[in-house]
């Protein structure tokens, strides 16, 4: 199915951030004072989502605010380290050749976000809704909608995590999850998604095209 509106989550989908994001979040415990992700840890890790992360070391949620702004902080000094998804760039020309809106939501900033994509590929995306707490996508997708004018049903949210699915499904909007990010990707498409994509050529493929 073609869907009118796209919105994707960032990191993890369009970024290749994860180990990144896991050597940050160690070199945090420290100065926040909770258990490091130890390696035998990583694969329960993809099985489960963030709020299980933080509640795990026992992280507050008004920690885990502070936690994401350093995280953003961090990854502004780091940027040039930080790489979209082979392919990404063919997706989002693709999509702004064919007209179809695109929008990203993402607990990361607007500025480390355009920076990651550069000005060529910022400028295919018509709505960013950047720097969003840890569980408060839903809000932001709601946004995205009203604004494009789109009918729910006929927007979708593609991103790479259990929470991703949590806020589309809060909004009552479609959602699609990808094979190659933060979370299990079994355990992604055992949600039932309206969409599933095992590559970034799938994506490509499966949203320029009507039914047919």
């Amino acid at each position: 199915m073609k869907y009118d509106l796209i919105i994707f989550d960032f990191d993890g989908t369009l970024a290749n951030t994860f180990d990144w994001f896991i050597d940050a979040l160690n070199h945090l415990a420290g100065p926040f004072n909770y258990r490091r992700i130890e390696e035998d840890e990583i694969k329960a890790l993809r099985l489960s989502n963030a709020h299980a992360l933080y509640k795990d070391r026992k992280v507050s949620r008004w920690k885990t605010a502070r936690i994401a702004a350093r995280l953003r902080s961090m990854m502004a000094a780091d940027i040039d380290q930080i790489s979209l998804f082979d392919g990404v760039d063919r997706l989002l020309r693709a999509l702004d050749h064919d007209g179809v809106p695109v929008g990203i939501v993402s607990s990361n900033s607007e500025q480390n976000v355009r920076r990651i994509l550069g000005p060529e590929l910022s400028a295919c995306i018509d709505y960013f809704e950047c720097g969003v707490s840890v569980f408060g996508k839903a809000k932001k997708l709601k946004k995205i909608v009203k604004k494009s004018g789109v009918d729910l049903s006929r927007a979708i949210f593609v991103g790479d995590e259990i929470r991703d699915i949590g806020a589309a499904q809060k909004v009552g909007m479609p959602y699609g999850v990808v094979a190659w990010g933060y979370n299990d990707f079994d355990a992604l498409k055992d949600t039932s998604p309206d969409a599933y994509y095992e590559s970034v050529a799938e994506l490509i493929e499966k949203n320029r095209y009507p039914d047919g």
